[in-house]
């Protein structure tokens, strides 16, 4: 039997990466589902990184998740896909989208 695949959203985020590093070095075999890269979390993949697959998408369009989904047939999903304090406080941004926090993240 080969790897399991868990589908990791958010996983080029601080948090996703680190769990990306872990599901890998555990013997799961971790598909990023992400809207793009991140500084932080290529460096926090290293050469890892490049190994990786991607499935690029939003976890806010449910048609983007269905994709993914069928896409890599996964044992489990991790959803670790957030939305930022900066995005979400009012006062933050001039153009804040507390709702943002509910759609992203639950």
């Amino acid at each position: 039997m080969g790897k399991r695949t868990v589908l990791v959203t958010g996983g080029t985020g601080v948090v996703g990466a680190w769990a990306v590093r872990a599901l890998d070095e555990a013997g799961f075999a971790p598909v990023i589902f992400t809207r793009g890269l991140t500084v932080a979390g290529e460096r926090i993949l290293g050469s890892l990184a490049q190994s990786l697959r991607r499935v690029r998408g939003d976890v806010e369009s449910p048609m983007d998740l269905v994709r993914a989904i069928c896409a890599s047939k996964p044992y489990a999903i991790a959803h670790l896909a957030s939305a930022k304090p900066w995005e979400i406080e009012p006062g933050l941004p001039a153009d804040a989208d507390p709702g943002l926090a509910f759609r992203r993240n639950v």
